[in-house]
């Protein structure tokens, strides 16, 4: 049921029909599908072909949760926090983040083969690599970061004031899923990150090969080989208007360095526990 619901939803080997898809995805999560679950609860929350329910959108996140799914585990815990559909509670909202699933998400090992790949990119793009991902593994709990500003602006779907410039925690991360490389094991590492994204700037992008021009071997090792490129769709940025608000923007291009991984074949969810491409 699941993976009918996924062709519909973004075309694979049928029309694409979001309707469809969410008949399925429900389907799916009626007889115990964890990713199917949590997908109902975004089209809930985001009203994709059916009327947008909160209180909806909460039920199927916790159930995706209580079946171990992360991303139902991070969203049940966003929704105690800023009161989706239930009534804000923030000793909840921790009980959630705290869940041993939760945290596992965030735990890899620094190795030779990272090092190699931090040390190519520091000399020819002089900065660090993956700053999303350590920002990732430094606000994990997320409450430093989930207070409303006036600052920031309005969400364009909930109306409440942001959580960072131009950027809701709560809502934005749901509609950058809308999205699929191909591969579902990809797909489902990516967006493990992307929902829980605390700004625009920092989220995590797959990209795909067509967008990526004048690719130069840049250093050579057992694990892989290192390649810089330009990334036609450029680099995420946040622009102050004349106004003195805040707008999501790009550059027009950017560089960036990309990662070749053996054992990526074999098993996608490989990407887990590297690093794959960063930004300058």
């Amino acid at each position: 049921m699941y993976d009918i619901g996924y062709n519909y939803q973004y075309g694979i080997g049928v029309e694409k029909d979001d309707y469809k898809a969410f008949i399925y995805y429900k389907k799916s999560a009626d007889i115990g599908h964890a990713d199917g679950a949590f997908n109902v609860g975004c089209f809930y929350q985001n009203g994709i072909k059916v009327e947008k329910n909160y209180w909806k959108a909460f039920i199927y996140y916790q159930k995706s949760a209580d079946m171990g799914n992360i991303k139902g585990l991070f969203k049940t815990g966003l929704c105690y926090a800023f009161g989706i559909g239930v009534k804000e509670n923030i000793v909840k909202a921790k009980l959630w983040f705290k869940k041993d699933e939760f945290l596992d998400n965030f735990r890899y090992v620094d190795n030779d083969d990272d090092e190699f790949f931090q040390y190519y990119v520091n000399k020819y793009f002089l900065q660090d690599f993956s700053d999303s991902f350590h920002l990732l593994r430094e606000n994990r709990l997320y409450f430093s970061d989930h207070t409303r500003y006036k600052s920031y602006g309005k969400c364009t779907y909930c109306n409440k004031y942001n959580t960072s410039k131009s950027w809701c925690l709560a809502c934005d991360p749901v509609e950058t899923l809308k999205w699929t490389s191909g591969n579902k094991d990809i797909d489902d590492c990516i967006k493990e990150f992307q929902i829980k994204s605390i700004s625009y700037e920092n989220l995590v992008e797959w990209i795909q090969f067509n967008k990526l021009v004048n690719i130069k071997i840049i250093g050579k090792r057992g694990f892989g080989t290192i390649f810089s490129a330009t990334w036609l769709d450029g680099k995420r940025k946040i622009n102050l208007k004349s106004n003195g608000s805040y707008i999501q923007s790009r550059e027009k291009s950017s560089i960036v360095a990309l990662k070749t991984l053996s054992g990526s074949k074999e098993d996608p969810r490989f990407f887990k526990r590297r690093t794959i491409c960063d930004v300058n």
